[in-house]
Formats: structure tokens, C-alpha cells, sequence
């Protein structure tokens, strides 16, 4: 696929916005005109000074100058208004694009993407495409506008002085084009170093407490520090270096080009050829031609970065996602769960091999087997998280590939081992936007043995990021309830009690056992201890 293929299918993520892009191309136009019109009358000012016409004629000019001021003024203001609302949402529109699309990839996506890289494109590449591809389109034809007035007026006043600034508008075009070649690939792989280091970072505050008992605070110092110098920093560099040369033509540009015009104006004048305030008008224009210019430059530039970003990221936009074919009719209620995995491989190793069960409505295992051994890779397999390719999960003898997601993830829900809480009340927690009868809640804290704290902190507890103002069981906790609230007919913990006290886990689970009985729900329960024995039926020892 070619870089403008490519660049063309970024620009088409942003058509929803077109209506907005011609109203504000429109605005835009407006603004560059009156502009151009007011440097226009302001020679009729120089020229009436010069010449010494009326004072009656020149207050006319003057009011009519500062009319035109005033509404280029006004016209000004709200297109700056609306241009940086436009590309505010252009960037949050891309951002909510590309986090829709992070929640539509399957496991294995995360699986091989770091959270640093994820992140980074969400927010950071992101943004670059918004503003590169979906902005700089509208800049390009504004800027091609304003370059195609100002120089067709010079022409007209004056066609030599107007073809020395258009051969040098060309030359100075052609040069930075060719510098931007070297643009994509240079910030491609800075804005890869940048994700290795959002990484890194990552990792390193979550580790916070264990650096700091190990003692490992200089070590990881000087990681990140080769991280950021001799990593990162090395590719910064390169972005920079085209930069400076780009900056450096920049420069040599707005004093050449004035220069020029004024030494070939001055002469001119002299000659009599061009009036005193047609050689200042001149001069103007040259200083409202350099900004179009650049930017016109830079639209390659940008596109070029746009391009080094979307590298990144093309794929994880535009992938096609793969179609089966599904059952439509609803799923009743849940009668069994039959589990055929001939064998199931992750990087090339087999994770699972011959593993063949069948529970039916009602029953409870407790999963167990060494590290290793396959255990949450299982429940995931039965979350249709993984793509069984040798082997089939059943429920109720429908392969659950054929399944809706959304219908299957009404039936299951799952409790991990890092039970996942975001910063918000206890209801948010709880309820994520659904709507609960409030003593249906109250019911469920009971059962997650959650029901103390809330009757202390009550429902509007404000809880902090990832819980840290809450233990690690409360949190499990919390989550289990969240999972309870939505009575699945089969019910998958990881590991859901490791972070209880042997008193909480003994209520907890005899609750849990009432709950699942009372619901008629499947039980499927990892766990390194003999704690789930209790309340389950059956016990699988994967590691057999």
C-alpha cells in the first residue's frame, strides 16, 4: 500500500467532520481575505500621505481603513475560536476511535503490545494523526487560498517583482520537500522509543514499594536514565536535526526573499514604475506570504509524521475483524458446559492438552494444578477471550464461537486475579451505569462480605485509583460483587479469595455457596488452596 493510499484512508476517519471542515474553510476564507484587503487599502493611506491629497479624502480612507480593521478583527477572533474547538475535537474524536477499538481487540492483542505502547498510541499517535490528517488537510487548502491571492495581487502590481517571489516561493518548496522525506521514518521510531519509555515507567510506579524495600532505586535510575539518553534522546536528536535544517531554510527564506523585494522594489520606485505604497504593500505581503509557505511545507511535513505515526498504529485502525457466523436465536438457560481442548498453544508452546470435562447446571468444581499448568488460560478459553482452534467449549451443545459476545459475556462473567477498580464511588464501582434496586445491593455486599464497610462508608465512598485506599481484599471484594449484581449463569474466579483473612474467606464462601445454589449457576473456581472444598462438588486437578 502506498504513503498516499494510506494517508488517504487516515484523512476518511475524519468525514463525519466534513460539514464542519467547509463551514470552518469558509470562516477561514473570510478572515485570509479581509486581511489581505486590509494591507490592500492600507496603500491607498501611504499614497494619499505621499501625495498630499485633501484631508477630506484622506479621513474618508482612514474610515474606511479602520472599518475593515475592525471587522478582520472580528472575523479573526472567531475563526481562532472555532479553529482550536475543531481540533480539539478532531483529537478527542481520534482518541474515543482508537479506545473503541482497543476494547474490540482480542487477548492476544494484549498479549504482545506492552501498556506503555498501547497507551501511547491511544494518546500520543492519536493526536498526531488528528492534527496531521485531519486538520493540516483544512490548513493545506487555506494556506493554498492565501498564497494564490497574494501572489496573483503582487503579478498584478508589479509581474517582475511578482515572479522573483514566486521563483523563490517554489525554490524554498522544493527544499524543504525534500527534507521532510527523511521526516517519517525519524519520528517513527522516536515516538517508538517514547513508548518503550511510557512503559517502563509504568512498570516502574507500579513496582514503587518493591524498589524501594529492595534498595534498587539507583539501579532502576540508571535504567531509565539509558532509556532516556541513550535510547531515546538518539532518535529525538535525528527528528531535531531535520528541524533545524528545516528552520535554517526558514530563516534564510524571510530575510532573502524581503530583502530582495525591497532592493528590486526601492529601484523600481526610483524608476517611477511602482509607487511608494505599492513597494510597502509589496514588503507586507511578502511577510503574510513566508507563514503560508511554511505551512505549506510543513503540511508534508506533517503528513510524513502523521504517516510515521499511523505505522504504528495502521494496522490496529483499519484491521478488518473476523466475521463468523453466528446463532441468532437467544440463549436459554444455561443446562451444561462441556469443555473439548485437544490442545491450546500460546508463542509456541502447548499450554493445554486433552482437557475434557462437562459440568451441568447447578454444579461447582474448584480448578487446581501447578503454576503453569493452564488454569487461567482454561477460563479464559471458556470466556471465548482466546481462539480455541483444536478443540470446542460448549454450552448447552452450541460452540461458543458462534455466540454473540455480547449475548455470551450475559451468561459469564469472570473474576480475575487482579480485580480491576477505577477511581469513582463505591456505587460507580458497583453499578457501572447500570441501574440496581438498592436492596438488591445491599443483598449482594452481604454475600461478597462487603456489606460492614458500606454500612460504615456508605454507597458514596470515594474510592481512589486502582483502590489504593482500599485492602487487597476489600477490593476483591468489591469486584465480586460487581460480578454477582448481574446473576451469571456461570460464574469463573482466579485466585478470588488469596487476599482474605481464613475468617472472611469461611463466610465469604458459605454465602457464595447459597448464592450460587439459590441462582442455579456453574462454578468454576481456580485456587491454590483447599478453601473452595468446601462448597464444590467437584475437584479437577489440571496438572493430572
Amino acid at each position: 500500500m502506498t504513503s498516499n493510499t494510506k494517508y488517504r484512508q487516515l484523512t476518511n476517519l475524519f468525514r463525519d467532520f466534513r460539514k464542519k471542515q467547509i463551514f470552518l474553510f469558509i470562516i477561514c476564507s473570510i478572515s485570509i481575505i479581509l486581511n489581505i484587503l486590509l494591507v490592500y487599502q492600507i496603500q491607498d493611506l501611504i499614497n494619499i500621505a505621499v501625495k498630499e491629497n485633501s484631508k477630506e479624502y484622506f479621513i474618508d480612507i482612514l474610515i474606511r481603513t479602520c472599518c475593515l480593521g475592525l471587522f478582520t478583527f472580528l472575523a479573526t477572533v472567531y475563526q481562532t475560536q472555532r479553529w482550536h474547538l475543531f481540533r480539539h475535537e478532531l483529537i478527542n474524536n481520534m482518541r474515543l476511535k482508537m479506545y473503541r477499538k482497543m476494547l474490540e481487540k482480542d487477548t492476544l492483542f494484549f498479549d504482545t503490545k506492552t501498556t506503555g505502547d498501547i497507551a501511547s498510541g491511544i494518546l500520543n499517535d492519536g493526536s498526531s494523526i488528528a492534527e496531521n490528517a485531519g486538520i493540516n488537510i483544512l490548513m493545506f487548502w487555506l494556506n493554498i487560498l492565501q498564497t494564490a491571492i497574494i501572489i496573483g495581487i503582487m503579478l498584478r502590481l508589479n509581474m517582475i517583482l511578482g515572479l522573483i517571489v514566486l521563483i523563490l516561493s517554489i525554490l524554498y518548496f522544493v527544499l524543504v520537500n525534500i527534507l521532510n522525506k527523511e521526516m517519517r521514518t525519524s519520528y517513527r521510531d522516536e515516538r517508538q522509543k517514547f513508548a518503550e519509555l511510557t512503559q517502563f515507567t509504568y512498570e516502574n510506579i507500579n513496582a514503587v514499594y518493591d524498589i524501594k524495600t529492595m534498595d534498587k532505586a539507583s539501579f532502576f535510575i540508571d535504567k531509565f536514565s539509558n532509556l532516556v539518553w541513550n535510547k531515546y534522546f538518539k532518535k529525538v536528536k535525528k527528528v531535531i536535526n531535520i528541524q533545524v535544517r528545516m528552520y535554517s531554510i526558514n530563516t534564510v527564506m524571510k530575510v532573502i526573499l524581503p530583502v530582495m523585494v525591497i532592493a528590486s522594489g526601492v529601484y523600481y520606485s526610483y524608476s517611477g514604475y511602482i509607487s511608494i505604497g505599492t513597494l510597502v504593500i509589496f514588503y507586507t505581503y511578502v511577510g503574510m506570504l513566508i507563514e503560508p509557505l511554511n505551512n505549506l511545507a510543513d503540511f508534508n511535513q506533517g503528513k510524513q509524521m502523521a504517516l510515521g505515526a499511523a505505522e504504528r498504529v495502521f494496522d490496529y485502525l483499519f484491521d478488518e475483524p473476523k466475521l463468523l457466523p453466528e446463532i441468532k436465536q437467544p440463549l436459554q438457560d444455561i443446562q451444561s458446559l462441556k469443555l473439548k481442548v485437544n490442545s491450546f498453544n500460546r508463542n509456541d508452546k502447548e499450554i493445554l492438552h486433552n482437557v475434557y470435562n462437562t459440568l451441568l447446571s447447578g454444579d461447582r468444581m474448584v480448578i487446581k494444578g501447578e503454576s503453569g499448568c493452564g488454569k487461567t488460560t482454561l477460563l479464559k478459553l471458556i470466556c471465548n477471550l482466546y481462539e480455541l482452534e483444536n478443540g470446542e467449549i460448549l454450552i448447552n451443545n452450541i460452540n461458543i464461537s458462534l455466540l454473540p459476545k455480547s449475548l455470551l459475556y450475559q451468561k459469564i462473567k469472570i473474576l480475575f486475579q487482579e480485580p480491576f477498580v477505577f477511581e469513582g464511588t463505591i456505587l460507580d464501582n458497583l453499578t457501572l451505569g447500570d441501574v440496581f434496586d438498592k436492596e438488591f445491593i445491599y443483598e449482594v455486599l452481604h454475600v461478597a462480605c462487603m456489606d460492614d464497610f458500606v454500612k460504615t462508608h456508605g454507597l458514596d465512598y470515594m474510592v481512589t485509583e486502582k483502590g489504593k485506599n482500599l485492602s487487597g481484599g476489600q477490593r476483591q471484594r468489591l469486584c465480586l460483587a460487581r460480578i454477582l449484581l448481574r446473576k451469571p449463569q456461570i460464574l469463573l474466579l482466579d485466585e478470588a479469595t488469596s487476599a482474605l483473612d481464613a475468617e472472611t474467606e469461611k463466610r465469604l464462601l458459605q454465602e457464595l455457596l447459597l448464592y450460587t445454589q439459590n441462582n442455579g449457576m456453574i462454578l468454576l473456581a481456580v485456587s491454590h488452596n483447599n478453601s473452595f472444598d468446601t462448597i464444590c462438588n467437584k475437584i479437577w486437578n489440571l496438572s493430572d
